[in-house]
């Protein structure tokens, strides 16, 4: 072998060492990218999970426009009722309020119901309105005589359609030349009755509910026709809240003993 074969079989031992050098490597190659690569994806779902944890912790703004949300200080169209609950026991679904003289709440209907309350329970209340010196819950309507009730009241199963308790219950008057209250079908008051004086008695005594006071009136009436029988009087006693109706003299005879009914009212 000249010196130049010596130089290429020195070349060709080179390349083969470097070759098989590289093939050696290779495998300890691919395990560092693979660890690399997992690496990688680790730091990235730590990243994604802290993103997400972020999130939760603080809501993201609700932004107004065209996604659905009420937009303040501007009007909003929608074909579908919005619902507003809250699940809480005794909480409270919608507060509103208005600074000075502002309505807390304007509703409007072209011809059906502006505001509307309902309960589900006995005992609840539909709509309530409360004022600390001024008026709780006021009806206004520009109708005419005859027309619509600016307040109106219907029960639906035969109890009353409208209740007052307070000092004054209902207070019913007119500023004008109109009728302050006008009751169309029978009226009933719990301070009048009647009672029977049989003979021989000449009078009967009767109590009142809610007493009586130095400006009641009693009004007393036969309800039985008797020849030459009358109410002499109606005595109010305002110590015990009664009142003795006495007749001109008793009814009947005693052979012919007979009774009579007498009506009672108590204004004031």
């Amino acid at each position: 072998m000249g010196a130049h074969g010596a130089v290429e079989a020195a070349l060709d031992h080179r390349r083969r060492s470097e070759n098989r050098a590289q093939m050696t490597e290779k495998p300890d190659s691919a395990r560092l990218s693979r660890r690399r690569v997992l690496r990688g994806a680790k730091v990235a779902g730590l990243v994604a999970a802290a993103v997400a944890a972020e999130t939760i912790a603080r809501p993201t703004p609700a932004l107004a426009g065209n996604d659905g949300d009420v937009v303040l200080g501007a009007g909003n169209n929608e074909t579908f009722a919005t619902s507003i609950s809250n699940t809480a026991s005794g909480g409270t679904a919608l507060t509103l309020g208005a600074a000075g003289n502002g309505a807390g709440l304007f509703a409007s209907s072209d011809t059906g119901v502006a505001v509307q309350g309902a309960i589900n329970s006995t005992g609840g209340i539909g709509v309530k309105g409360t004022s600390t010196t001024g008026i709780g819950v006021a009806g206004v309507t520009f109708s005419s005589a005859g027309g619509p009730a600016a307040v109106d009241g219907t029960n639906m199963r035969g109890g009353p359609g409208v209740r007052g308790i307070g000092g004054i219950g209902v207070l019913a008057e007119t500023t004008s030349s109109g009728v302050a209250l006008r009751v169309a079908g029978p009226a009933a008051f719990s301070r009048s009755g009647k009672v029977t004086i049989k003979f021989p008695a000449k009078s009967a005594t009767v109590a009142v509910p809610g007493g009586l006071s130095g400006s009641s009136l009693v009004l007393a009436l036969l309800q039985t026709a008797m020849s030459g029988v009358f109410v002499a009087s109606a005595v109010p006693h305002n110590a015990t809240g009664k009142v003795t109706i006495n007749l001109n003299k008793a009814p009947g005879s005693s052979r012919r003993p007979r009774s009579v009914k007498v009506a009672w009212f108590v204004l004031n």
